[in-house]
């Protein structure tokens, strides 16, 4: 079931800036801004009945899902801005932006893939990390041209005056870096909070190859120390990792 806490409030959001700006030759403007932003209050999901020791709080209950005001996020920016004032009907603008967006909850409705819930509720400090908005580097250009047009006088010029005059090419492109994306193990409980779908995968070995599948061994029954994980290589099925085409080999840390 899904319920929502009494005390509910809306998200309370800070913003604040600072600009300098430089007049430049050839009717240039440069301005160097930052931008901050943090909000806090914002909407999560929460497991109210999580499991302790493998026994939910209240043992008679399932899962009951709880929105609450439990997720907070940050944004700090560095924005950049270069304009060339219109002139010679032309007029030109490039930007580029480093930022960084943080948060321990993107989404209150997923939408963007994964999970809107954290994987330890007892801990929800420990899903802060790069928000599903976030975009390190951004590059946009703006160009406006007012295209000539007839300026003869004259009985004879004035319709193609009018038929040519006021007319503008402008666009817009933009340059940026990709989303980031966080690993969901779906369909098996690997943290033990009586959710199937919001556990993180285990690093096992760091030095293993890109294509290599790491699997814990308890998962599937394999005799192995508590942590070991191990190495698959060559499944005949991806989406069944039980099924493997050579012996796995312990993965070196």
């Amino acid at each position: 079931m899904t319920a929502v806490v009494s005390d509910i409030v809306s998200p309370i959001t800070h913003q604040w800036n600072a600009n300098l700006q430089r007049e430049l030759p050839g009717d240039l403007l440069l301005t160097a801004a930052y931008v901050g932003t943090s909000a806090v209050r914002l909407f999560g999901n929460d497991e109210l009945n999580y499991p302790i020791d493998g026994v939910r709080i209240n043992p008679a209950r399932g899962a009951i899902l709880v929105r609450t005001n439990g997720r907070h996020s940050s944004y700090h920016g560095g924005q950049f801005t270069l304009d060339r004032r219109f002139s010679g009907g032309l007029l030109l603008r490039g930007t580029y932006t480093l930022s960084r967006t943080l948060d321990n909850g993107s989404e209150v409705f997923t939408t963007s893939g994964g999970s809107s819930r954290i994987q330890d509720f007892q801990n929800p400090g420990g899903d802060k990390g790069l928000s599903v908005f976030h975009r390190k580097h951004r590059v946009a250009f703006t160009y406006l041209y007012e295209i000539p047009y007839v300026k003869s006088a004259g009985a004879g010029w004035s319709a193609l005056r009018a038929l040519t005059r006021d007319w503008q090419v402008s666009g817009t492109y933009f340059y940026q870096s990709g989303a980031p994306q966080t690993i969901f193990v779906g369909g098996i409980e690997t943290n033990k909070d009586g959710n199937a779908f919001n556990g993180r995968p285990n690093l096992g070995s760091p030095s293993a190859s890109f294509n290599s599948v790491g699997i814990d061994g308890a998962i599937f029954g394999v005799p192995a120390p508590s942590g070991m994980f191990f190495e698959a290589q060559n499944f005949l099925n991806c989406d069944d990792v039980s099924i493997i085409c050579q012996p796995a080999k312990a993965a070196s840390n």
